[in-house]
C-alpha cells in the first residue's frame, strides 16, 4: 500500500494501463489513507466511498483501446465540495 501512495499520478496511470493494479485497488488504497488521516487532517467535507469504488469498477471494465488519449484514466482524484458536480 505505501508504495502506491508514493507514486505520481502518471505512475499510477501507467500501473492501471499495464494492469499492474486495478483502478478499484487504487481507489481503495486512497480511501483507506483518507480514512486514516481524516480525523487529524480534516481535508474533506464529504467522501463518497461507494461512488468512488463504483466509478473505479466501471473504469476497470473499459476496454484498453477505449482508454487511448486519456492519460490519467483510472486514477482517483478529489473534487472540492464547493464545486458543483451534478
Amino acid at each position: 500500500m505505501e508504495a502506491i501512495l508514493t507514486m505520481s499520478a502518471s505512475e499510477m496511470a501507467a500501473a492501471v494501463t499495464t494492469n499492474e493494479i486495478s483502478s478499484e485497488e487504487l481507489v481503495r488504497v486512497h480511501l483507506e489513507q483518507v480514512d486514516a488521516l481524516q480525523g487529524s487532517v480534516n481535508a474533506f467535507v464529504t467522501v463518497d466511498h461507494d461512488g468512488a469504488i463504483e466509478a473505479a469498477r466501471r473504469a476497470d471494465q473499459v476496454p484498453d483501446d477505449d482508454r487511448s488519449g486519456r492519460p490519467l484514466f483510472g486514477v482517483p482524484c478529489s473534487i472540492k465540495d464547493n464545486i458543483a458536480v451534478a
